[in-house]
């Protein structure tokens, strides 16, 4: 009996000496837990962190070691981790919003982004800008699809102007060898205005819209001169011979077929506007004869042609070649804080941005090849390069 037991002992010691411990069976890769991902090292360990595999990046929360899905902050950098888990880089679509990821799927916030040769405004909550936004007291407006806006744009049937760095111009602005004038709010003006001491009429005409007039022009049943710099001329002129009164009682208007008193004299102006008495002043500005031809081709509608832009566009419905319709109703009401309605940061879980992503989350994500975080992209002066695919 003795020696039995002594068998026996033998026995369970060899059994115990050569069962391995629980991690050499211990799951290893990926595995499905309460439906959500974790990561199994070969030691059996949990991964939390960085995971890179042959698709790209993935983030396991460091308390619980779930893949990231959804936004996510590390270390107060903002990135986006599709339904499979794959970190996304490029545009993102969270709701109706856009938001983009550089290469190394940082959130772009606060700053431009350029894309295919567009411009982009990213907010300070990394929101796509959209609409009329004020940046270092200047006005920009960005399309529907987010990109600046250059040239004319009409926006709430008024015409505006913006600049080759997308500002929005106010003041004198000369747009293919013509003058145009943009008020304080940045639209465009028409007809008769006031600039200092001078006085302009810029074309109301379909055609020549907003141009500023030069040499001699039909206002109504009136005829003007404006001299090339466009102040409307008063006083007596001449052609040639022929002189002719810009009445100073009648905001510049020629005198026509009516007898003028000037000073303490009365002058007689026929049919055409010509000084029936012969020589009248010789101070009198030289301009080209009204009502010919050759007076006709220094008026506002013939002398420079129709812009680059209108010719490529409806020259009778606009002076550029873009239309829009969207915009404040009153621009010069509007703060001069920038028009950033939300200074909250981007979500803050990661089960934001249900309606992005449609990969199916059914198989495992790719084997990782390495532990690593995404390597940083070089940023230089806040305008981040972009990928060519976004919003349309």
């Amino acid at each position: 009996m003795r020696q039995l037991k002594q068998m026996a002992t033998l026995a369970l010691t060899g059994i115990l000496t050569i069962a391995p411990t629980w991690n050499a069976f211990a799951a290893s890769g990926w595995v499905n837990e309460d439906k959500s991902w974790v990561y199994y090292d070969t030691n059996g360990t949990k991964h939390k962190g960085w995971i890179q595999t042959r698709d790209g990046y993935y983030y396991m929360d460091l308390d619980t070691g779930n893949m990231s899905i959804g936004w996510k902050d590390i270390n107060k950098k903002w990135y986006y981790f599709k339904s499979s888990g794959l970190m996304n880089l490029g545009w993102i679509k969270d709701g109706n919003t856009w938001y983009y990821n550089l290469s190394d799927g940082v959130m772009v916030s606060s700053g431009w982004l350029k894309i295919d040769g567009n411009y982009y405004y990213m907010r300070s909550n990394g929101a796509m800008a959209v609409g009329w936004r004020n940046m270092d007291n200047h006005w920009y407006y960005f399309k529907a699809d987010g990109r600046c806006t250059f040239g004319w744009k009409k926006i709430d049937n008024k015409w505006y102007y913006f600049a080759k760095d997308g500002k929005m111009v106010t003041d004198w602005k000369e747009i293919d060898g013509n003058y145009y004038f943009m008020d304080n709010a940045g639209v465009m003006k028409t007809g008769w205005i006031n600039v200092g001491t001078n006085r302009y009429y810029l074309d109301e005409s379909d055609k020549h819209l907003g141009r500023m007039t030069k040499g001699w022009k039909k206002v109504g049943d009136g005829w003007y001169y404006f001299n090339s710099s466009g102040f409307l001329m008063k006083g007596w002129v001449k052609s040639g011979n022929k002189f002719y009164y810009l009445r100073e009682d009648s905001d510049g208007k020629m005198a026509i077929n009516t007898t003028v008193k000037i000073g303490n004299e009365s002058y007689t102006f026929d049919k055409n506007g010509v000084y029936t008495g012969g020589k009248a002043s010789s101070s009198a500005a030289t301009v080209p004869e009204p009502f010919t031809s050759a007076a006709q081709t220094t008026t506002a509608e013939t002398t420079s042609g129709s812009s680059t832009a209108q010719t490529k566009a409806d020259a009778k419905s606009n002076p550029g070649n873009v239309i829009g319709n969207q915009g404040p109703t009153n621009l010069a009401s509007a703060t001069s804080t920038a028009v950033d309605q939300s200074s909250t940061a981007v979500a803050q879980s990661s089960t934001a941005a249900t309606t992005v992503a449609k990969e199916t989350t059914k198989a495992s994500p790719s084997k990782p090849v390495a532990s690593s975080k995404p390597s940083n992209v070089n940023r230089d002066g806040g305008l981040q390069e972009g990928r060519t695919d976004g919003p349309r």
